[in-house]
């Protein structure tokens, strides 16, 4: 009878663990530390679009290299923005892992975009400025969202996904601000 009631108990806890494991992806019980995100189809396109207008504006190549280009480059920008979490209309696996990676590529953005707004004040015109103060605030809110998915131990896959949604809108909103922040400083210039 106590071999029996023993066996229940820890049948019943491992499937308390799984449970919660597949609830929670980033729980500490979790062995996949991961969950789906699939953007609508409207994110994709205006994300893609938005995008594309940049890279027409921004490729290196053709301009004459100053001072944004030459400390923030082509490449560094595309690696961030050109993500496939945000430009694939598939469904896509998006790992604990994967966060960690965009966090890092966010606040190497960031640490740049100071170091433009803290070395180059007088490059840039005030329309210019007010972009790219524009592009720290929203950096920082992205790192922040991202931060909390990553200590986000007790989300549901659910929340995770619209957190997730979130971060891919702000980039939208990053695209637009980098976009006019670059326009206004050749304007400007």
């Amino acid at each position: 009878m106590r071999k029996q009631h023993l066996i229940v108990t820890i049948s019943a806890l491992i499937i308390i663990v799984i449970a919660m494991g597949w609830i929670y992806p980033f729980s500490f019980v979790s062995f996949n530390k991961s969950f789906t995100y699939s953007a609508e189809k409207s994110t994709i396109d205006e994300y893609t679009s938005k995008l594309e207008v940049f890279k027409n504006l921004y490729k290196t190549d053709e301009i004459q290299p100053d001072v944004t280009t030459s400390y923030i480059g082509e490449e560094e920008v595309q690696n961030l923005l050109s993500n496939p979490l945000f430009t694939t209309p598939n469904r896509e696996i998006i790992h604990y892992k994967d966060l960690e990676q965009l966090q890092k590529k966010i606040n190497t953005f960031r640490l740049k975009l100071t170091h433009l707004d803290r070395t180059s004040m007088n490059t840039y015109n005030a329309k210019a400025q007010r972009y790219l103060y524009l592009l720290l605030d929203n950096s920082e809110y992205m790192e922040i969202q991202v931060e909390k998915m990553l200590d986000s131990d007790f989300s549901t896959k659910s929340n995770l996904r619209d957190d997730f949604e979130e971060v891919h809108v702000s980039m939208i909103t990053m695209i637009e601000h980098l976009t006019t922040f670059y326009q206004a400083y050749l304007n400007g210039s």
